[in-house]
């Protein structure tokens, strides 16, 4: 098995060498892939044979749940002129959601402004460079489809709820928000260095917390702003009906439907 992997890693620092891959030649990702987008090369730390088929299976992963928002709400994909991806990376969501919305009608936002050059030269959709700050990112038009896979997971939950009024505010009325949190399910991993490698309390204390808060965060070493959270499925429905009393409407909830890990929710504006 080591030496399969030893075999295996040269291949792809052989790729990497020639600054980009491309894997059209093998009828597994769409478009070439980028050097620094270690959501290919790396799993758990290690490069193993089927990354690039998981790379794919989580994009194609995110595709589902986005068709089955849209079908909920009974809108087209054709209806959507102006998607959001945030983060978008280097575009592991995007590269499969433009077989379905033209380019140019997708914005690629995120804090790596090399990840956001390169969405834009490799697929044409508009580039956005994010902010620490959610307040201060500069979107110039509202949405009618926002996709956020794997943000809310790093978040504390002032910033959960700040964010959550920023997607609002640029949303269209009828504009679809499909977000992914931790959910329950990620007290199982948590002593998994693979997924999470961070020192967390032991889970009784944790699932103590999420009993009487609802949601337990716990931040980096480098950044209290950014970490790990775990939320439960009632408190996000409790905090959308207190904020937003039915201005966002539940289109769908996905028990870890995003890659088989993490929870997935669809609302739709209403007002």
């Amino acid at each position: 098995m080591l030496k399969k992997l030893e075999k295996l890693e040269n291949k792809f620092k052989a790729l990497v060498s020639k600054k980009e891959i491309n894997l059209i030649e093998h009828n597994i990702i769409i478009g070439h892939i980028h050097p620094n987008d270690d959501m290919l090369f790396k799993i758990d730390g290690k490069y193993v044979e089927d990354s690039y088929l998981h790379y794919n299976k989580v994009g194609q992963s995110a595709l589902k749940n986005i068709e089955d928002a849209l079908e909920a709400a009974n809108i087209k994909f054709s209806d959507i002129k102006c998607f959001l991806d945030l983060p978008s990376g280097y575009g592991r969501v995007l590269r499969v959601l433009q077989t379905k919305i033209e380019p140019n009608r997708i914005t690629a936002c995120d804090l790596n402004e090399e990840a956001v050059r390169f969405c834009n030269s490799e697929f044409g959709v508009e580039p956005l460079i994010s902010n620490l700050d959610f307040n201060k990112i500069n979107f110039n038009k509202k949405y009618d489809l926002i996709w956020v896979g794997s943000l809310f997971t790093h978040l504390n939950p002032k910033s959960f709820s700040i964010l959550l009024e920023v997607l609002y505010s640029i949303l269209n009325d009828k504009g679809i928000l499909v977000f992914t949190t931790h959910g329950e399910y990620s007290l199982d991993l948590i002593n998994d260095k693979r997924v999470y490698n961070m020192e967390f309390p032991e889970k009784e204390k944790i699932i103590e917390i999420l009993k009487n808060e609802g949601y337990y965060y716990i931040s980096n070493e480098s950044s209290k702003e950014y970490g790990i959270s775990i939320c439960r499925t009632n408190h996000i429905f409790s905090e959308m009906d207190k904020k937003y009393n039915g201005k966002l409407k539940l289109l769908l909830y996905k028990y870890r439907g995003w890659d088989n890990h993490q929870d997935v929710y669809a609302f739709q504006r209403t007002v």
